[in-house]
């Protein structure tokens, strides 16, 4: 293991005010929940939500699938999503996927094509520890006829090692890491049992347990996994986000270990540091346009959000990353959850969106980065995101919900999902944004 060349960065944050001719398109969102989401059962306000979208009957529009950690149904209960031109229909239980309406403790959804016979299939990693409520992972196969999708066969006894009991999960991602063209798994644990487990698939839609051969030996309370490119090897490596150290696994990296897929050889792991204030998430992204993988850090603990900048790799073959206090208060403040990553303004930089947790909504920051150097400004239009707690969760989905060609947000919110279409109105109006420009732009 090898000590992150870490760089703090200070930095005063000011109150930034921006010409509105200086921007080239605004950017807006308005509530679409009360004319495009229609759920099954209502719900209270403790609901902790994963959002996955992905296309599952191939009909060309987005559907989701909602992973719940907690719940005030009675039942933790996962949620699917048909996007009918536009419109969410929720389908969650029978007669279509009969069990997906169980006790689990469910911490993320993926949509692929795990069997590798066209048709997405949904894999739904569970905590298998908590609440007494003990959940092995599970993967519903797609069942079609007749290029229709019939339902969903629940397979993971079958599909999974130890029959999906995997230990206490806290999160993951779904990625072919060995290159062999089908999707594998990763599952990070907390103690009980703590060690990661990796899980590659065999070509079939049967995984394997390769954890003793491809993942690092493990102690520590995994609470997130994220996905990037940190070297830009064209290899995708891991970050993990801890209790105490944080860490990016790299992906064979120069071929130190046994080919693609490989995390476990020596000097396989780069240390971020402890998390004393980094604690929860991290999202990845080219912030700066300048080729190199960035990332969002956002924290539970320490309440400080914080840009991760890549400045190129070492001698190492290891990113060269630089903290950025860059921030407002409007994430610095508050819990913040996950980050959705995505152009919602279609100017060719990445924003965004992060969810909040303690405050009194979440918040979209706008990249205004210029010249190699990474900024954010808090765009969070108050019409669209009052300040009352009703749009608080844990993540957010951000696609095009409805085919007009620009990103929206469905937002897993604690008391409800929540669409709010990105309108990407040309001229920004006070009346619109509810507030005075210089206001707005804090």
């Amino acid at each position: 293991m090898r000590a992150n060349p870490l760089v703090i960065v200070p930095t005063v944050l000011a109150v930034t005010t921006l010409a509105v001719a200086d921007l080239p398109r605004s950017l807006s969102f308005e509530n679409q929940t009360a004319a495009r989401v229609n759920p099954t059962v209502a719900e209270g306000s403790s609901n902790e939500k994963e959002v996955e979208f992905g296309d599952l009957d191939l009909d060309g529009d987005p559907d989701v699938v909602m992973a719940i950690g907690s719940s005030d149904f009675g039942e933790r209960r996962n949620k699917l999503y048909f996007n009918d031109g536009g419109v969410f229909n929720e389908a969650s239980g029978a007669p279509l996927i009969p069990e997906f309406s169980s006790s689990d403790v469910s911490r993320n959804a993926f949509i692929r094509d795990y069997t590798g016979d066209g048709w997405p299939d949904i894999y739904i990693i569970n905590d298998s520890n908590s609440g007494g409520f003990a959940g092995s992972d599970k993967m519903y196969v797609a069942q079609h006829s007749g290029g229709v999708l019939t339902g969903y066969s629940e397979e993971g006894a079958t599909r999974i090692p130890s029959g999906g009991a995997l230990g206490a999960a806290c999160g993951g991602v779904s990625y072919d890491f060995d290159g062999d063209g089908d999707w594998d798994v990763y599952s990070g644990n907390y103690p009980g049992p703590s060690q990661d487990r990796g899980l590659y698939n065999n070509g079939t839609g049967t995984l394997l347990d390769v954890t003793g051969t491809m993942v690092p030996p493990d102690g520590d309370y995994t609470v997130d996994v994220a996905l990037g490119d940190m070297n830009g090897d064209g290899k995708m490596d891991l970050l993990i986000s801890n209790h105490s150290t944080n860490y990016i696994y790299y992906n064979d990296n120069e071929d130190a270990g046994s080919g693609p897929g490989d995390f476990r050889y020596a000097g396989s792991t780069q240390s971020l540091g402890s998390a004393a204030a980094n604690e929860n998430s991290m999202e990845t992204a080219d912030f700066d346009n300048d080729g190199d993988t960035d990332f969002y850090w956002s924290n539970a603990i320490g309440n400080s959000d914080r840009v991760m900048r890549n400045d190129g790799t070492n001698d190492d073959n290891e990113a060269v990353l630089a903290s950025l206090n860059i921030l407002p208060g409007s994430v610095t403040g508050v819990t913040s959850r996950k980050a959705s990553i995505a152009d919602f303004n279609d100017d060719g930089r990445v924003d965004v969106f992060v969810a909040n947790q303690s405050g009194t909504r979440p918040t979209v920051l706008r990249n205004t980065s210029a010249a190699g150097s990474i900024s954010f400004v808090d765009w969070t239009p108050k019409p669209a995101f009052p300040n009352n707690g009703a749009y608080n969760g844990w993540h957010a989905a951000a696609f095009d919900t409805n085919a007009d060609g620009d990103v929206d947000l469905l937002i897993g919110a604690f008391s409800g999902d929540h669409l709010l279409e990105n309108t990407r109105a040309n001229e920004v109006t006070e009346a619109r944004i509810g507030s005075t420009l210089p206001d707005f732009f804090n």
